[in-house]
C-alpha cells in the first residue's frame, strides 16, 4: 500500500491509501498538462515489481485514479522521466538479463492522453542498472548509466542530430 498525503499551507494533510497489492520498488512523479481540461495535473508512476502503474491526480479534487499501466516482464529498478522536442519519455532501468546475457535499459516514448507507447530505443548493457541519471544542459541530453564501478554516458543532441527520432550514443 502507499499512502499519498499533501501539502496545503505549508502543512502536510491525510491523503488517501492506494492499495498497489504488490511490492513497490520505485516511485516517480511529474507535472502533465491536460490541455482537454485546461488545468495542470500531477502524474505518479509506481513501479510494482514488472508493471508500471501511472495515477493521475487532479489538482480540484485531489482524487487518485488508476489511468493506465504497463507490463514490462522484468522487475523494474528504476524509472526515469523526461521531454524532448515536447515528446515524452520514460526510461525504465530492470535487474534481469536476456538470454543473450546482457542487460537492457529501455526508452519509451508515450502519449498519455491516447494511452499509447512504443520502444524509442533499446541499450543493451554489460551489467545491471538500478536507476539512471539524466542531465538537459540545453545543447545536449546526457545520460548516466551505472555500470559496475564506473558510468557509462550516452548524449543526444536533438537539434545537431536532424532526427525525428531519439538516439542516445555511447560517449568512448
Amino acid at each position: 500500500n502507499l499512502l499519498v498525503v499533501h501539502k496545503e499551507n505549508a502543512a502536510d494533510q491525510a491523503g488517501s491509501v492506494l492499495e498497489v497489492g504488490q511490492p513497490i520498488t520505485y516511485l516517480l512523479t511529474y507535472s502533465f498538462s491536460n490541455d482537454a481540461q485546461g488545468q495542470t495535473e500531477g502524474v505518479m508512476l509506481v513501479a510494482a515489481q514488472d508493471r508500471v502503474l501511472w495515477y493521475r491526480v487532479s489538482n480540484a479534487t485531489r482524487n487518485i485514479d488508476l489511468y493506465w499501466q504497463w507490463v514490462v516482464g522484468n522487475t523494474i529498478t528504476g524509472l526515469t522521466y523526461f521531454t524532448v522536442e515536447s515528446k515524452d519519455y520514460l526510461i525504465v532501468s530492470t535487474n534481469q538479463s536476456s538470454h543473450t546475457g546482457f542487460y537492457t535499459l529501455n526508452i519509451y516514448q508515450f502519449e498519455l492522453s491516447s494511452r499509447e507507447f512504443w520502444i524509442a530505443q533499446r541499450m543493451q548493457l554489460e551489467f545491471p542498472c538500478a536507476e539512471t541519471t539524466l542531465l538537459d544542459t540545453g545543447r545536449d541530453l546526457i545520460l548516466a548509466v551505472p555500470q559496475n564501478n564506473t558510468a557509462a554516458i550516452y548524449t543526444f543532441n536533438p537539434r545537431a542530430d536532424n532526427n525525428d527520432y531519439l538516439r542516445f550514443i555511447l560517449k568512448q
